[in-house]
């Protein structure tokens, strides 16, 4: 039988879960928010948005090459849309035109390149922007069947930031993942349910 010490050492004990909590803590993050959207969405496709605002804090991330300013740029583009959306404006034409020009500049500034990760990424910014652009305006079941799967891959994007610790820090892609990849599937079980 083993002591209550061996249980503590192994993270089995009631001590030894709250630390995985606490290091988990973007992932329960991403699911309450993940689970808030879903619980508020009628037809899914207005998580078209997410991919934009997605899609555009990575790309200036990159640009800015400063992994921990993530947070900071989504809180940003949150402020953006609330100020669009109260003088009438859609904020997702607004953001994509913003993280093309974003994208553009990085090219100016030679950011896209040597390795293969860093010249992917404005193919698949731009990949992800056509999803949201098409989910925000297409036939609401073609939209979230897009928006859907566009979320998941997205999921596997995060995915490959966390693996690479790149971009964005490691806790953004931990709940940005966790959210997409909840809400990916949310969005396709409403379309397909």
């Amino acid at each position: 039988m083993p002591s209550a010490t061996e249980g503590r050492e192994t993270g089995t004990g009631r001590r030894g879960r709250a630390p995985w909590l606490v290091r988990r803590w973007p992932t329960m993050l991403g699911v309450a928010t993940g689970a808030y959207i879903v619980s508020d969405m009628t037809e899914g496709s207005e998580a078209a948005l997410v991919l934009v605002v997605a899609a555009l804090g990575y790309i200036a991330t990159a640009v800015l090459d400063r992994q921990g300013l993530i947070w900071a740029v989504v809180a940003a583009e949150m402020v953006a849309v609330v100020v669009l959306r109260v003088v009438d404006v859609d904020p997702v034409p607004v953001l994509a035109v913003v993280a093309v020009a974003l994208a553009l500049l990085g090219a100016v500034r030679h950011r896209w390149g040597p390795s293969r990760f860093e010249r992917l990424y404005p193919w698949f910014t731009a990949l992800f922007l056509v999803a949201g652009l098409v989910g925000a305006y297409a036939d609401p079941v073609l939209a979230a069947t897009i928006v859907g799967t566009a979320l998941i891959g997205h999921a596997v994007w995060d995915a490959v930031h966390w693996h690479e610790d790149a971009v964005v820090s490691r806790a953004f892609a931990e709940w940005c993942g966790t959210l997409d990849l909840l809400l990916g599937v949310g969005v396709l079980v409403i379309v397909l349910g």
